[in-house]
């Protein structure tokens, strides 16, 4: 997470499969260990939520 964190995936205009499942593993995260890894990794929490806004519609599949 920590090098996630200090090089988050850049957001294209069209979604790639690693980067779907980065999103669903963070999703996952914040579900098991609520506010835990988000200590210290502004930045991959940044990264979740603008893929959030950029992708809308995937919203649903994202562990919540």
């Amino acid at each position: 997470l920590d090098l996630l964190n200090a090089n988050p995936p850049k957001l294209p205009k069209k979604i790639t499969a690693g980067q779907m499942a980065l999103r669903a593993t963070l999703g996952y995260l914040a579900l098991r260990f609520a506010g835990k890894w988000e200590k210290g990794r502004g930045r991959l929490t940044r990264w979740a939520a603008r893929f959030d806004e950029k992708f809308p519609d995937l919203k649903p599949a994202v562990p919540a």
